[in-house]
């Protein structure tokens, strides 16, 4: 026999087994998941210095958490792929066909990486992800904005929702400008969330926040060095902005120092790196803009939001000046945050607001101010609410009040409403009757949910206790039958017998046990049939329920001795349901319960469970007289045999 065919042949065999076994790729150590229809390839975290080949019904690869240096060659990744992970690893540069014909690619992520744009980086790098929904580079801090205009040239016409490009500028280090360059594709996308946090971004050039789709929802621009300009005027043209994080920025100036300097901007031109075309803001755009400037002075000006804005964070800016009079134009804002700023002198007013409630954590830091000076709250015109959730408030102006600590101008000119939809006015004239009234009600609505969850509780609680007393038989049942497993329990089906250790089990009363020694001398001694005495057969150490469930198993019968000594014994009448359990659940509904009545037993003490019994079953009774006893064992015998 030729050695080499042989070991050829079988090297070829163990390679298509083991590729059988992986699924989706020759690296072993990678784990294959089908789900679905399609195989997701996970390879995170093992090691790799370069990329597996996938096979081409790979749908999902996560090569995240590796030592990769470089991105995978196309010819390695299956033209169906639609998630590619390989976020975390080494990899310095683009591969110019890495995502060529990847048109089903709706999911990318390069972030934690150490990519940077080189000098022969094609343009039409992300042209081919047309159906890309989730884009995130971030984290990698040399790549820098100039991927932007290439980035958001390539994918203007794809799917795009998300784009996270947080840290792709050199933490330490100049700053930077965002250009119109960099952003005027984007205005072609329907990109809903885009992340540019901690990018060292100083100024927004004049006109790009109008190149930013109207279909944005939510914004960060986070931990960069924001300084004012015309641009911050423009952001009220993303009509469709909810979420916006401006935080952790340093603007040390105060807006309205910067009034008379800024209207004297001039408009620098910005080379497109892409076309020799020259971008400019559009002449209406600065004039807008412009217009808004000049609307403000040193004591009143507007901040202008996005009609639909309704979360701004604007946390640890660096803010510090006086606030001056501001008035917050028509708007929906809900939730401002401005913690850790420094605003050393409220100078106000603000006016515009839509306060309905001051939260807890602000009494409290108005209540401390009051022991240093004296403070003046002025809500007139906001629309306070007047319900158990706003009791404390109000019940904390009027103690503020009569304190004459905390001065409220034109109190009882305040007006609230019960609810947003109730248009009924109260005025503050009689606040104090109106607190009485909201107390009572409250605590009748208090009291009413306490009662109702209650009642509820106690509902399950019952029907829950109910359910469990009626199945508590099968439970046991089922309990132990498991437990029993570890101890060589097998069910019995159909006409496998062979593992049936007795013919039969018998169940009776120990104040019967007479009865029950004479069955064992005429059907074991007369008749060689097997039988299971409990006081005989059970095994020392076992719990009780334990060797009942072992012996209802290995027994053909359950003989039921029944007298009114065994109705009154619980372990019989717990022998009797668990030969029940046995033969529904066990013996696919054979005929394993056999009744003998040894004494006559009064029909109003029969439990229900035992009459249901009787009425299904056959049963025997036995006779106590010579002639009838001896048909009696004979048919006993045969019934078992």
């Amino acid at each position: 026999m030729d050695v080499l065919p042989f070991l050829v042949h079988t090297i070829g065999i163990l390679v298509v087994l083991d590729i059988s076994v992986n699924g989706c790729t020759y690296d072993h150590k990678c784990n294959c998941t089908l789900a679905h229809g399609t195989w997701y390839a996970d390879c995170s975290d093992r090691g790799l210095v370069r990329s597996p080949k996938f096979w081409p019904n790979v749908t999902r690869i996560n090569l995240s958490m590796n030592k990769l240096s470089s991105l995978p060659e196309r010819s390695l990744l299956p033209d169906i792929l639609t998630h590619f992970d390989l976020s975390f690893n080494k990899i310095a540069t683009f591969r110019n066909n890495a995502f060529q014909q990847l048109w089903k690619l709706t999911a990318l992520r390069l972030d934690g990486n150490a990519l940077r744009v080189t000098n022969d980086l094609n343009s039409s790098i992300f042209e081919d992800l047309l159906n890309i929904k989730y884009l995130d580079l971030s984290d990698n801090p040399e790549l820098t904005l100039r991927i932007m205009p290439i980035l958001t040239r390539g994918i203007q016409n794809s799917t795009i929702e998300i784009l996270r490009l947080n840290r792709i500028q050199c933490t330490f280090g100049v700053g930077a400008e965002l250009r119109i360059e960099d952003v005027r594709f984007l205005k072609y996308t329907n990109l809903k969330e885009i992340y540019l946090s901690s990018n060292r971004i100083e100024q927004i050039e004049n006109g790009a926040p109008y190149f930013f789709p109207q279909s944005l929802e939510k914004a960060s621009v986070a931990d960069n060095l924001f300084t004012f300009g015309l641009y911050i005027f423009e952001v009220i043209s993303l009509q469709n902005l909810k979420w916006l994080n401006m935080s952790l920025q340093q603007m040390p100036h105060s807006p309205v120092e910067v009034v008379e300097n800024i209207l004297h901007f001039c408009v620098n031109k910005r080379r497109n790196i892409i076309s020799d075309m020259e971008v400019y803001p559009s002449n209406e755009t600065i004039k807008h803009a412009q217009e808004m400037f000049k609307a403000m002075s040193t004591y009143n000006f507007t901040i202008p939001v996005p009609p639909n804005l309704e979360i701004i964070y604007a946390q640890e800016m660096g803010l510090r000046y006086v606030i001056p009079k501001l008035e917050f134009s028509q708007n929906t804002v809900k939730e401002l945050y401005m913690q850790g700023n420094t605003f050393y002198r409220w100078a106000g007013p603000i006016i515009g607001n839509q306060i309905q409630t001051l939260a807890e954590s602000t009494r409290n830091n108005i209540s401390l101010l009051k022991e240093q000076t004296n403070i003046s709250l002025n809500l007139l015109n906001n629309p306070l609410r007047c319900d158990c959730k706003t009791l404390d408030f109000l019940q904390w102006m009027v103690k503020e009040r009569k304190l004459g600590k905390i001065r409220f101008p034109h109190f009882r000119d305040y007006a609230c409403t019960k609810s947003s939809s109730d248009r009924k006015v109260l005025k503050f004239t009689n606040i104090e009757i109106q607190i009485e009234e909201l107390i009572k009600q409250c605590s009748s609505y208090t009291t009413l949910v306490f009662i109702i969850a209650s009642l509820i509780i106690l509902f399950l609680a019952v029907l829950s206790a109910g359910l469990i007393y009626r199945v508590r038989w099968k439970l046991r049942y089922f309990y132990y039958m498991t437990k029993s497993r570890y101890h060589g329990y097998k069910a019995v089906r159909g006409d496998d017998q062979s593992s049936l250790k007795y013919d039969a089990f018998v169940s009776y009363a120990d104040e019967d046990r007479q009865f029950v020694l004479k069955m064992i001398s005429k059907l074991e001694g007369e008749k060689n049939i097997r039988l299971c005495i409990h006081h005989r057969d059970f095994v020392p150490g076992y719990d009780i329920a334990e060797n009942i469930i072992t012996a209802v198993n290995k027994s053909k019968k359950t003989i039921i001795i029944l007298s009114p000594n065994y109705i009154k014994s619980s372990w019989c009448m717990y022998e009797l349901h668990i030969a029940k359990m046995e033969e529904i659940y066990s013996r696919e509904k054979e005929n394993v319960l056999f009744l003998i009545f040894y004494e006559a037993v009064p029909a109003d003490i029969i439990p229900l469970k035992i009459m249901d019994v009787i009425n299904q079953k056959s049963y025997i009774e036995f006779p106590n007289d010579e002639y009838g006893n001896t048909v009696f064992w004979n048919r006993l015998g045969e019934a078992l045999m």
